[in-house]
Protein backbone atom coordinates (compact mmCIF):
# COMPACT_ATOMS: atom_id res chain seq x y z
CA UNK A 1 0.00 0.00 0.00
CA UNK A 2 2.44 2.63 -1.26
CA UNK A 3 -0.03 5.54 -1.29
CA UNK A 4 -2.89 4.75 1.11
CA UNK A 5 -5.94 6.98 0.98
CA UNK A 6 -7.08 8.46 4.31
CA UNK A 7 -10.68 9.04 5.40
CA UNK A 8 -11.47 11.27 8.38
CA UNK A 9 -14.92 11.53 9.99
CA UNK A 10 -16.12 14.34 12.25
CA UNK A 11 -19.34 14.03 14.23
CA UNK A 12 -20.77 17.24 15.64
CA UNK A 13 -23.70 18.68 17.56
CA UNK A 14 -23.99 22.37 18.39
CA UNK A 15 -20.26 23.10 18.21
CA UNK A 16 -20.25 26.31 16.21
CA UNK A 17 -17.46 27.74 18.37
CA UNK A 18 -14.87 25.15 17.34
CA UNK A 19 -15.94 23.21 14.25
CA UNK A 20 -14.53 25.64 11.68
CA UNK A 21 -10.98 25.39 13.01
CA UNK A 22 -11.33 21.61 13.39
CA UNK A 23 -12.41 21.26 9.75
CA UNK A 24 -9.66 23.55 8.52
CA UNK A 25 -7.07 21.47 10.37
CA UNK A 26 -8.15 18.49 8.26
CA UNK A 27 -8.67 20.24 4.93
CA UNK A 28 -5.36 22.14 5.12
CA UNK A 29 -3.23 19.01 5.49
CA UNK A 30 -0.42 19.15 2.93
CA UNK A 31 0.96 16.15 1.09
CA UNK A 32 -1.87 13.79 2.02
CA UNK A 33 -5.17 14.14 0.13
CA UNK A 34 -7.97 13.30 2.51
CA UNK A 35 -11.54 12.12 2.13
CA UNK A 36 -13.36 14.20 4.74
CA UNK A 37 -16.85 13.34 5.98
CA UNK A 38 -18.87 15.42 8.46
CA UNK A 39 -21.95 14.04 10.23
CA UNK A 40 -23.90 16.66 12.17
CA UNK A 41 -26.68 15.67 14.56
CA UNK A 42 -29.07 18.43 13.54
CA UNK A 43 -27.37 21.40 15.22
CA UNK A 44 -29.38 24.53 15.97
CA UNK A 45 -26.55 26.91 16.89
CA UNK A 46 -25.19 27.77 13.44
CA UNK A 47 -22.98 24.70 13.03
CA UNK A 48 -24.84 23.66 9.90
CA UNK A 49 -24.17 27.00 8.23
CA UNK A 50 -20.45 26.66 8.96
CA UNK A 51 -20.36 23.17 7.47
CA UNK A 52 -22.12 24.44 4.35
CA UNK A 53 -19.31 26.96 3.81
CA UNK A 54 -16.87 24.06 3.43
CA UNK A 55 -19.27 21.74 1.59
CA UNK A 56 -17.42 21.79 -1.74
CA UNK A 57 -14.32 20.40 -0.01
CA UNK A 58 -16.15 17.56 1.73
CA UNK A 59 -16.66 14.06 0.35
CA UNK A 60 -19.99 13.90 2.17
CA UNK A 61 -21.90 15.74 4.88
CA UNK A 62 -25.34 15.65 6.42
CA UNK A 63 -27.17 17.38 9.25
CA UNK A 64 -29.97 15.35 10.80
CA UNK A 65 -30.89 13.94 14.23
CA UNK A 66 -29.03 10.80 15.21
CA UNK A 67 -28.73 8.45 18.18
CA UNK A 68 -25.50 9.79 19.63
CA UNK A 69 -21.85 10.14 18.74
CA UNK A 70 -21.17 6.45 18.10
CA UNK A 71 -24.15 6.22 15.74
CA UNK A 72 -23.03 9.37 13.90
CA UNK A 73 -19.48 8.09 13.51
CA UNK A 74 -20.68 4.74 12.19
CA UNK A 75 -22.76 6.60 9.62
CA UNK A 76 -19.65 8.44 8.52
CA UNK A 77 -17.41 5.38 8.42
CA UNK A 78 -20.01 3.55 6.34
CA UNK A 79 -19.46 6.24 3.69
CA UNK A 80 -15.67 6.14 3.89
CA UNK A 81 -13.68 4.60 1.05
CA UNK A 82 -10.13 5.26 2.26
CA UNK A 83 -7.60 2.60 3.19
CA UNK A 84 -6.96 4.26 6.56
CA UNK A 85 -9.55 5.70 8.95
CA UNK A 86 -9.61 8.15 11.83
CA UNK A 87 -12.02 10.52 13.50
CA UNK A 88 -11.61 14.06 14.71
CA UNK A 89 -14.03 15.55 17.21
CA UNK A 90 -15.40 18.97 16.37
CA UNK A 91 -13.50 20.53 19.28
CA UNK A 92 -10.09 18.99 18.45
CA UNK A 93 -7.43 19.69 15.81
CA UNK A 94 -5.00 17.79 13.63
CA UNK A 95 -1.48 19.18 13.74
CA UNK A 96 0.21 20.48 10.60
CA UNK A 97 1.54 17.56 8.55
CA UNK A 98 -0.12 14.90 10.71
CA UNK A 99 -1.73 13.01 7.84
CA UNK A 100 1.51 13.01 5.83
CA UNK A 101 3.06 11.10 8.75
CA UNK A 102 0.08 8.74 8.87
CA UNK A 103 0.29 8.12 5.15
CA UNK A 104 4.01 7.37 5.34
CA UNK A 105 3.59 4.88 8.18
CA UNK A 106 0.72 3.03 6.54
CA UNK A 107 2.59 3.03 3.22
CA UNK A 108 4.41 0.01 4.59
CA UNK A 109 2.91 -3.12 6.10
CA UNK A 110 4.25 -2.69 9.61
CA UNK A 111 1.06 -1.94 11.54
CA UNK A 112 -2.73 -2.01 11.58
CA UNK A 113 -3.18 0.77 14.17
CA UNK A 114 -1.04 3.87 14.56
CA UNK A 115 -0.96 5.65 17.94
CA UNK A 116 0.63 9.10 18.02
CA UNK A 117 1.20 11.65 20.73
CA UNK A 118 -1.32 14.40 21.52
CA UNK A 119 -1.02 17.98 22.76
CA UNK A 120 -3.57 18.70 25.50
CA UNK A 121 -4.48 22.39 25.38
CA UNK A 122 -6.18 23.70 28.52
CA UNK A 123 -8.50 26.70 28.73
CA UNK A 124 -5.99 28.63 30.87
CA UNK A 125 -3.37 28.45 28.11
CA UNK A 126 -1.38 25.55 29.53
CA UNK A 127 -0.38 22.85 27.06
CA UNK A 128 1.03 19.42 27.74
CA UNK A 129 2.20 16.76 25.28
CA UNK A 130 1.38 13.17 26.11
CA UNK A 131 2.64 10.12 24.29
CA UNK A 132 1.70 6.45 24.59
CA UNK A 133 4.28 4.68 26.78
CA UNK A 134 4.80 1.03 25.83
CA UNK A 135 4.21 -0.09 29.42
CA UNK A 136 0.82 1.64 29.40
CA UNK A 137 -0.17 0.23 26.01
CA UNK A 138 0.47 -3.21 27.51
CA UNK A 139 -2.28 -2.37 30.03
CA UNK A 140 -4.87 -1.64 27.32
CA UNK A 141 -7.39 -4.22 28.66
CA UNK A 142 -7.70 -2.30 31.93
CA UNK A 143 -6.85 1.28 30.96
CA UNK A 144 -6.98 3.32 27.74
CA UNK A 145 -3.67 5.15 27.18
CA UNK A 146 -4.39 5.89 23.49
CA UNK A 147 -5.16 9.48 22.48
CA UNK A 148 -8.18 9.04 20.21
CA UNK A 149 -7.64 12.01 17.81
CA UNK A 150 -4.05 10.80 17.26
CA UNK A 151 -5.09 7.23 16.44
CA UNK A 152 -5.57 5.83 12.90
CA UNK A 153 -6.33 2.32 11.64
CA UNK A 154 -6.93 0.26 8.51
CA UNK A 155 -10.47 0.23 7.13
CA UNK A 156 -10.28 -3.54 6.58
CA UNK A 157 -9.76 -3.97 10.33
CA UNK A 158 -12.65 -1.61 11.10
CA UNK A 159 -14.97 -3.65 8.89
CA UNK A 160 -13.81 -6.90 10.48
CA UNK A 161 -14.88 -5.82 13.99
CA UNK A 162 -18.13 -4.16 12.89
CA UNK A 163 -17.26 -0.58 13.83
CA UNK A 164 -18.25 1.22 17.03
CA UNK A 165 -20.67 -0.06 19.65
CA UNK A 166 -23.57 2.39 19.40
CA UNK A 167 -24.69 1.60 22.95
CA UNK A 168 -21.55 3.32 24.25
CA UNK A 169 -21.35 7.09 24.63
CA UNK A 170 -18.04 7.66 26.45
CA UNK A 171 -15.73 4.66 26.02
CA UNK A 172 -16.54 3.62 22.45
CA UNK A 173 -12.96 4.36 21.38
CA UNK A 174 -11.47 2.16 24.13
CA UNK A 175 -13.94 -0.59 23.22
CA UNK A 176 -12.87 -0.29 19.57
CA UNK A 177 -9.16 -0.60 20.42
CA UNK A 178 -9.94 -3.69 22.49
CA UNK A 179 -11.88 -5.28 19.62
CA UNK A 180 -8.91 -4.57 17.37
CA UNK A 181 -6.56 -6.20 19.89
CA UNK A 182 -8.76 -9.29 20.08
CA UNK A 183 -8.34 -9.65 16.30
CA UNK A 184 -4.58 -9.74 16.70
CA UNK A 185 -4.09 -6.27 15.22
CA UNK A 186 -0.57 -4.83 15.21
CA UNK A 187 -0.18 -1.56 17.16
CA UNK A 188 2.56 0.94 16.38
CA UNK A 189 3.42 3.87 18.66
CA UNK A 190 5.23 6.98 17.43
CA UNK A 191 6.33 10.13 19.25
CA UNK A 192 5.01 12.55 16.60
CA UNK A 193 2.28 14.88 17.91
CA UNK A 194 -0.63 14.26 15.52
CA UNK A 195 -3.45 16.16 17.21
CA UNK A 196 -4.50 18.80 19.73
CA UNK A 197 -7.11 17.93 22.35
CA UNK A 198 -8.75 21.20 23.38
CA UNK A 199 -9.97 20.97 26.97
CA UNK A 200 -12.65 23.56 27.51
CA UNK A 201 -14.33 22.13 30.60
CA UNK A 202 -17.37 21.27 28.49
CA UNK A 203 -15.88 18.20 26.81
CA UNK A 204 -18.10 15.14 27.07
CA UNK A 205 -15.28 12.94 28.34
CA UNK A 206 -14.38 15.37 31.12
CA UNK A 207 -17.97 16.08 32.11
CA UNK A 208 -19.38 12.56 32.01
CA UNK A 209 -19.42 12.09 35.77
CA UNK A 210 -20.64 8.85 37.29
CA UNK A 211 -22.40 7.79 34.09
CA UNK A 212 -19.06 7.75 32.28
CA UNK A 213 -17.36 5.88 35.12
CA UNK A 214 -20.04 3.18 35.10
CA UNK A 215 -19.72 2.77 31.35
CA UNK A 216 -15.93 2.48 31.56
CA UNK A 217 -16.27 -0.13 34.30
CA UNK A 218 -18.73 -2.04 32.12
CA UNK A 219 -16.15 -2.14 29.30
CA UNK A 220 -13.56 -3.37 31.77
CA UNK A 221 -15.89 -6.21 32.79
CA UNK A 222 -16.52 -7.06 29.15
CA UNK A 223 -12.85 -7.77 28.46
CA UNK A 224 -11.45 -8.91 31.82
CA UNK A 225 -11.94 -11.85 34.14
CA UNK A 226 -9.02 -11.35 36.51
CA UNK A 227 -8.02 -9.33 39.56
CA UNK A 228 -8.25 -6.13 37.54
CA UNK A 229 -11.98 -6.10 38.24
CA UNK A 230 -11.44 -6.21 41.99
CA UNK A 231 -8.76 -3.51 41.89
CA UNK A 232 -10.85 -1.20 39.74
CA UNK A 233 -13.96 -1.74 41.85
CA UNK A 234 -11.94 -0.80 44.94
CA UNK A 235 -10.64 2.33 43.23
CA UNK A 236 -14.13 3.26 42.10
CA UNK A 237 -15.63 2.94 45.57
CA UNK A 238 -12.80 4.86 47.22
CA UNK A 239 -12.09 7.60 44.70
CA UNK A 240 -15.40 8.46 43.06
CA UNK A 241 -17.14 9.75 46.23
CA UNK A 242 -14.25 12.19 46.62
CA UNK A 243 -15.36 13.96 43.45
CA UNK A 244 -18.27 15.35 45.45
CA UNK A 245 -15.82 17.07 47.78
CA UNK A 246 -15.14 19.54 44.99
CA UNK A 247 -18.51 21.13 45.68
CA UNK A 248 -17.76 21.79 49.35
CA UNK A 249 -13.97 21.83 49.65
CA UNK A 250 -11.09 23.61 47.87
CA UNK A 251 -9.73 21.75 44.86
CA UNK A 252 -6.36 21.34 46.57
CA UNK A 253 -8.03 19.40 49.39
CA UNK A 254 -9.55 16.93 46.92
CA UNK A 255 -6.24 16.52 45.11
CA UNK A 256 -4.32 15.85 48.32
CA UNK A 257 -6.82 13.27 49.62
CA UNK A 258 -7.25 11.44 46.30
CA UNK A 259 -3.50 11.40 45.68
CA UNK A 260 -2.94 9.99 49.16
CA UNK A 261 -5.49 7.21 48.55
CA UNK A 262 -4.00 6.28 45.19
CA UNK A 263 -0.49 6.21 46.64
CA UNK A 264 -1.67 4.04 49.53
CA UNK A 265 -3.29 1.56 47.13
CA UNK A 266 -0.15 1.50 44.99
CA UNK A 267 2.17 0.84 47.94
CA UNK A 268 -0.11 -1.76 49.53
CA UNK A 269 -1.20 -3.67 46.43
CA UNK A 270 1.64 -3.04 43.97
CA UNK A 271 3.93 -5.81 45.27
CA UNK A 272 1.11 -8.37 44.90
CA UNK A 273 -0.48 -7.37 41.58
CA UNK A 274 2.20 -5.26 39.91
CA UNK A 275 2.68 -1.52 40.27
CA UNK A 276 1.69 -0.67 36.69
CA UNK A 277 -1.50 -2.72 36.94
CA UNK A 278 -2.57 -1.07 40.19
CA UNK A 279 -1.76 2.41 38.89
CA UNK A 280 -3.79 1.85 35.72
CA UNK A 281 -6.73 0.41 37.66
CA UNK A 282 -6.96 3.55 39.79
CA UNK A 283 -6.54 5.98 36.91
CA UNK A 284 -10.04 5.96 35.30
CA UNK A 285 -11.78 7.10 38.47
CA UNK A 286 -9.14 9.46 39.85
Amino acid sequence: MARPRISIVTASLNQADTIASAMESVLNQAGAPVEYIVIDGGSTDGTRGIIERYAEHLAYWISEPDHGQSHALNKGFARATGDVLGWLNADDLLTRGALAVVREVFGGDECDILCGACRYAYADGEARVRGVPARELAMLPIYDPIHQPSCFWRRSLHQRVGGLDEQLHYGMDWDLWLKFARCGARFKVIDDVLSVYRISGRNKTWDGGEQRNREMYGILRRYNRDESLLLTEAAYRLLWPLKRLRRRRPVWFYKVVSSTLRTTMLVALGPMFGFDRVRCCTHPFS
